[in-house]
């Protein structure tokens, strides 16, 4: 190992996590040298192509209706517990998670919710206790995706989609509770279409997904000779679907990896013998599974070992599918109630191995993708879009 860094992040003991980054030394092989610029251009001008027929404007408006409908249900849920039902209604964290009977997978969950509510102004923090501004009526919440619905538009997010988002709204007492299985949410019937909408077929996947293109070509056109790439939790090939056909002209050696073997059976179906297949459990050891990569998938977040899609993931598309990190860092940023592992700020390589790892830079460091930013930007009051249904299988 050439180098290490680990720093915690947050500060009570519930909210801390440990992101570290290692650069290992294993052989003497270079990595190629494009240059930060070079990848990052190569990746703005593939998802800028992808969506030049989009109003920018119009778009972010309907994000900004999309986020707003995600925390009213959030709020909305609390109330549906006798929690923050008046203006002035104060709450501690435990009572909040005592009242909601959230299973302890969920703690997390709910403490990002509180926190992405005071952002937007819906609570006040007082010490240990947050307040009501106000309670949600069903009422409201309908007016919200009334809002959402007016400037929906099937190149951007299908209705299908909406209906899924708003669906999993619906249900989220019961989620919180772990009382009823996400998982036929977003495959119904055991079907992909929906995984689809959510993974590939709306703006902001299809700006990042020809982005990662863009990105995957320049890497494979500065390496002297094979380049292996490795995609962490492929899941429905989203990014895949789209990358494959792209590459098929380069010196690319990709094998497509997931937790789960569920998803490896349709990629096979779909991709055939021109990619490589296997399971691969990111939170398990890389060398014990014979795996090292030398890119890792946008979609890759914590899983567990399972033989079919595992319940505990979270979704790469909610009301925030991707922000501006994810381009650069080919993974997204999602917020759910498992620890998170992103790598801001990093863009090291691992030198010597002939392995590529990238990561995306810190906020207002990476290029300038300003259609990426204008639907991806924080809501007023700087809230991050929250990602309201928490298990869900990525892509």
């Amino acid at each position: 190992m050439a180098s290490a860094h680990a720093l915690v992040d947050g500060d009570g003991p519930l909210d801390r996590r440990l992101l570290a980054y290692a650069r290992l030394a294993t052989g003497a092989r270079s990595v190629p040298d494009c240059g930060a610029e070079r990848l990052l251009a190569a990746a703005s001008a593939r998802g800028d192509a992808a969506v030049r027929d989009v109003d920018p404007a119009e778009l972010s408006e309907f994000m900004r209706r999309l986020d707003r409908a995600g925390l009213l249900a959030m709020l909305h849920a609390f109330n549906r517990q006798g929690l923050f039902r008046s203006p002035g209604d104060r709450h501690t964290v435990p009572e909040v998670l005592e009242a909601t009977a959230a299973a302890p997978c969920h703690h997390r969950l709910v403490r990002r919710w509180l926190r992405s509510l005071t952002e937007a102004g819906l609570l006040t923090r007082h010490g240990d206790a947050y307040a009501a501004a106000g309670p949600v009526s069903g009422e409201d919440l309908d007016a919200a995706w009334r809002e959402v619905d007016a400037l929906q538009r099937e190149e951007w997010y299908r209705a299908d989609l909406i209906g899924y988002f708003r669906t999993c709204a619906e249900r989220l007492p019961e989620l919180l509770r772990d009382e009823i299985d996400p998982l036929p949410l977003l495959f119904p019937e055991g079907g992909l279409d929906l995984s689809y909408a959510a993974y590939r077929d709306n703006v902001l996947s299809r700006y990042v997904n020809h982005a990662v293109v863009g990105l995957v070509r320049e890497l494979a056109a500065a390496h002297e000779g094979p380049l292996r790439l490795l995609e962490v939790g492929a899941g429905v090939g989203g990014t895949s679907t789209v990358l494959v056909p792209e590459i098929a002209d380069t010196n690319v050696r990709y094998l497509f990896t997931d937790v789960s073997q569920f998803f490896l059976g349709e990629a096979r179906r779909r991709f055939g013998d021109r990619v490589d297949y296997g399971l691969f459990d990111i939170n398990g050891d890389a060398r014990e599974q014979g795996r090292l990569p030398e890119l890792a998938g946008r979609g890759a977040v914590r899983q567990r070992p399972a033989q079919r899609p595992a319940r505990g993931h979270r979704p790469g598309a909610a009301a925030r599918t991707a922000g501006s990190r994810g381009v650069a860092g080919l993974h997204r940023d999602h917020a759910g109630e498992r620890a998170d592992h992103d790598l801001d700020g990093v863009h090291d390589a691992r030198q010597g191995s002939g392995q590529v790892g990238l990561r995306g830079p810190a906020p207002g460091a990476g290029p300038d993708l300003p259609r990426l930013r204008a639907v991806a930007a924080p809501a007023p009051g700087g809230a991050r879009t929250p990602s309201w249904n928490c298990r869900t299988p990525t892509a």
